[in-house]
């Protein structure tokens, strides 16, 4: 029978961006039934002892500030996930300290040196969202360039109709009334629109404007021209409506705007004449700026001369004469002009003057704008024209030079929703190893520090990564953000809209991952050489992995626990070095990534609401690209389906594996025999069958590292652990799945058959796995003594030998919270059972008066690890609700003075 998880159709992978679909990631599961008997009850030894001898603690024992530090060159990921585990013991407690404390160990990682990081320009994302988008953007800009050229003549025909219906006034009308009949000539044209055969998105674009934007102009512009009409001074009314026209920021154009000024100057020098000269030069600008009308009726009652002499005046004439350049215009200002003013009188010519300015003024304005309007529709038409043909070249500009514009919109995003400039840069992956300094005085007059730099291994100009620390720190930066961030930063003075930001960035930081691990077409329209690759033994086959299109490869995937980068110059060259000559796939390391995915998922549930919809999932295309038409653009940039179904695929990839040819999961039968998972159609030697026979299938599994496609002979027992946690987790992400409007997990293959169908027959494939790997973890992993052993090994030949190794704290913790991660999770309360056992034999082992606490071995007195001591706090709060009331009082009075001490250090940080 045909086992495991497979990806039977071909997945495209994508974001939505622009005028533009991309597919989307998602991870077919092909649903087998493996049948495990049930599990045996009598595991390991029932303890009836391992009571806590808390009343021998003395006062001299209990811990202090000083007593949490770390010190030394340690793994990046065990780092992580002690600052994961406070996070979720501050919450279950309910003590902020302990949150403060866990987000100051992530935050010392983010700020020090030793963390990769690029800016958005060269992040996946934007490598991403150029590449996958590429091609369907041209398609769609070229039909987008000719829809829009083919509105042109239909709204030009539109308005020419419009015009020949409406009823333009000939006689003069005040402006008041005038504004109001070029209100209702736009009204009836965007009831034309609106029936027309127009593109509905023009359409729906041309209507929104005239009716959101210009017709409330338009009206304002009214109310203000008709209380310009309450003003006594003509200039004064000028103004007026110059100021309500300029409000609305209508652009008249130079020549009405030189017009105006004239019209409002004028009347200003008019009532500004005290001399024949100044009359002349007043009566030359009146006469240049009347129309040959208002000459008539105005200039020729007063002075018949004059209006004879200006009439047979050039422009340059009249001008020379205001100015008195020349011997003759001089003669001919001061003998003829200048004593016909003074002759009919200055005063009364000013008077005159002011009089005429009043009346002709408006009646020219009024005048002016009624022959105006037979040729609106014209205007309007040229208008909207000019704009259609602004967004053609606009798009065409896209297409030419599509990677720069949508990098413009991606940094105009992350200025605006993430606080990153330009040149700022986020947090790509993080490395192996880090150097930790991390210690607490026990008088607060001495600050507590929290410090992070490089390790000691890597090399200025290159970087060593793997997937044990990028999966923890997923699962430590979505505590983060969903739980302490916020309260931190805005202890430390950061506004609300700062606040915001910063956990964005969070969650951009993750979502980068994803794409790294997974690949996707790059810019250069190239498969992006992804995290994941090859870890079969052939290594002439090697390659990278492509969530795309290689979910249906019998090769086998993973990210590696280590990767050598080169810093990149770009997002494509992020791994620019070869592979490693051994490529090392561990239990920890593929469980650190399957948890960080699984919870990253939990958040990208589409059909749910989560923290991701306050975040990037408000974040809209739209808003950053003004030059678009908002409804071509306006969608999500953060698809949540779409990163659902990447972020669950990339996590199902470590599942597929385990029916692979390289499965790492070996299933341990009766006598002890491993059968490798993906043995499902070989030959079982008559040993074997006999210990199938009932159920015809095993009862417990392990799971063991791989080296360049070979299982190493030996599994630590708490990677193994870690292990199932992850799986109950994936169980969780996956749960409703069949609720997600994910297009790509909803499209059913040749076969009828969706990825949701296949996920979901799926998970009891995965609730089976955890029962074996729990069997394993209650029995196989544990001596005679009840205590979980750290290594579980097995022969050449394929024989499990069994536990060995100093039992340590850490193991006896993390095997605790895994039973009890799979106890809820199969409803098996035998492993919680289990897990109360494992407690028993940790108290009476590793319990030690002299330290207020657990030792870090059974067999000798050695301080815990923070790692091992925090884990097993949360473990005795798991177990917590189901112990019996003595042993809850003994564990409170052990673990609340830890619990205090971490607080207090934390209270000490700055």
């Amino acid at each position: 029978m045909k086992s495991g998880f497979s990806c039977s159709s071909k997945i495209r992978f994508g974001f939505f961006v622009g005028l533009l679909a991309i597919g989307a990631v998602g991870c077919t599961m092909e649903p087998v039934a493996r049948h495990f008997k049930d599990p045996k009850y009598d595991f390991g030894p029932q303890r009836t002892d391992g009571d806590l001898p808390v009343g021998e603690i003395g006062m001299n024992s209990l811990p202090t500030p000083s007593s949490i530090r770390w010190e030394g060159e340690i793994d990046t990921a065990a780092w992580y996930r002690t600052a994961d585990d406070l996070g979720w013991l501050s919450r279950k407690l309910d003590v902020q300290g302990l949150g403060k404390l866990s987000f100051h160990m992530r935050d010392a990682v983010a700020k020090s040196t030793a963390i990769w990081t690029h800016n958005v320009g060269h992040s996946a994302y934007a490598s991403a969202a150029v590449g996958e988008t590429r091609e369907d953007t041209n398609v769609a800009i070229s039909a987008g360039s000719e829809m829009l050229r083919a509105q042109e003549p239909l709204i030009t025909q539109i308005l020419a109709d419009r015009n020949s219906k409406t009823p333009w006034p000939t006689e003069n009308i005040s402006l008041v009334d005038l504004v109001g009949r070029v209100d209702k000539f736009l009204v009836e044209f965007v009831q034309d629109v609106e029936a027309s055969t127009v593109d509905p998105r023009v359409k729906s674009q041309l209507v929104a404007e005239l009716n959101n934007n210009f017709r409330p102009r338009i009206q304002r512009i009214r109310v203000k021209v008709a209380l310009a009409y309450n003003e006594d001074k003509v200039y004064d009314f000028v103004a007026k409506v110059r100021e309500a026209i300029k409000a609305e920021e209508v652009d008249l154009g130079p020549e009405i705007n030189e017009q105006l000024d004239l019209a409002e100057r004028l009347p200003r020098q008019a009532e500004r004449i005290r001399t024949a000269k100044n009359a002349l030069s007043v009566l030359i600008d009146f006469w240049l700026a009347s129309t040959p009308e208002t000459r008539d009726t105005e200039f020729k009652p007063v002075s018949p001369e004059l209006y004879d002499f200006f009439k047979d005046q050039s422009v340059s004439d009249l001008n020379c004469l205001k100015r008195g350049c020349g011997l003759f215009t001089i003669l001919k200002r001061e003998i003829f002009i200048l004593p016909q003013i003074e002759e009919y009188g200055v005063r009364k010519l000013r008077n005159k003057l002011v009089e005429a300015a009043t009346t002709s003024i408006k009646s020219e304005l009024e005048n002016q704008a009624v022959l105006f309007l037979p040729k609106l529709h014209v205007e309007v038409g040229a208008k909207i024209v000019e704009e259609i043909r602004r967004q053609r070249e606009n798009i065409q500009k896209i297409s030419e030079d599509y990677g720069t514009y949508l990098r413009v919109a991606l940094s105009r995003m992350a200025l605006a929703k993430l606080g990153l400039r330009q040149k700022d840069t986020f947090s790509g992956v993080e490395p192996n190893r880090i150097y930790v300094n991390m210690a607490f005085a026990d008088g607060r007059a001495e600050p507590g520090r929290v410090l992070v730099a490089p390790a000691s291994a890597q090399n200025e100009g290159s970087f060593i990564a793997g997937a044990a620390p990028i999966g923890a720190g997923i699962s430590v930066a979505l505590e983060q953000h969903d739980y302490h961030a916020a309260r931190e930063l805005e202890s430390a003075g950061l506004n609300p809209i700062r606040i915001q930001q910063m956990q964005a960035r969070l969650l951009f930081e993750q979502l980068n991952k994803v794409l790294l691990i997974g690949g996707f077409k790059a810019e250069s329209s190239r498969p992006f050489e992804a995290l994941a690759m090859t870890v079969d033994r052939d290594r002439s086959a090697r390659m990278r992995f492509n969530l795309r299109d290689l979910m249906n490869s019998p090769l086998s995937f993973a990210v590696p626990d280590r990767l050598d980068f080169t810093l990149p110059t770009s997002p494509e060259l992020v791994i620019a070095s070869d592979p490693p000559e051994k490529i090392k796939v561990s239990v920890g390391g593929q469980a650190d990534l399957l948890l960080g995915l699984s919870r990253l998922a939990m958040r990208l549930k589409d059909w749910e609401s989560t923290s991701f919809d306050k975040s990037l999932g408000e974040i809209v295309l739209a808003d950053f690209i003004p030059d678009l038409p908002r409804e071509s653009v306006d969608r999500k940039l953060f698809p949540k389906d779409l990163f659902f179904a990447a972020t669950i695929g990339n996590a199902a990839v470590i599942l597929q594996n385990i029916t692979k040819k390289s499965s790492a999961v070996g299933l341990i039968g009766l006598q002890k025999k491993i059968r490798w998972a993906s043995d499902t159609t070989a030959k079982i030697d008559e040993d074997l069958k006999a210990d199938l026979a009932p159920a015809q299938q095993e009862t417990m599994a392990a799971v063991f590292d791989l080296v360049d496609g070979e299982r190493s002979t030996e599994t630590r027992v708490a990677e193994v652990a870690r292990f199932v946690s992850a799986l109950t987790e994936f169980l969780k992400a996956t749960k409703g799945i069949d609720k997600t409007q994910s297009e790509i997990l909803r499209k059913p293959d040749e076969n009828g058959v969706t990825p949701i169908d296949q996920f979901t027959g799926g998970m009891e494939d995965v609730k089976l796995l955890i029962m074996a790997m729990a069997n394993f973890l209650s029995k196989e992993s544990r001596g005679k003594d009840g205590l979980v052993h750290p290594l579980y090994s097995r022969s050449r030949a394929n024989i499990a030998l069994g536990p060995s190794g100093e039992p340590r704290l850490l193991e006896q913790a993390l095997v605790i919270r895994a039973l009890m991660d799979a106890s809820e999770a199969i409803s098996a309360k035998i492993y919680r059972d289990e897990a109360l056992d494992i407690l028993a034999a940790t108290n009476a082992k590793f319990f030690r008066t002299g330290r207020a606490f657990y030792s870090n071995l059974s067999t000798a007195d050695e301080s815990p690890t923070l790692e091992a001591a925090v884990s097993m706090l949360i473990a005795g709060e798991r177990l917590k609700p189901f112990m019996t009331e003595p042993r809850v009082a003994q564990w409170t009075r052990m673990a609340n003075p830890w619990v205090g001490a971490m607080r207090d250090a934390a209270e000490s940080l700055p």
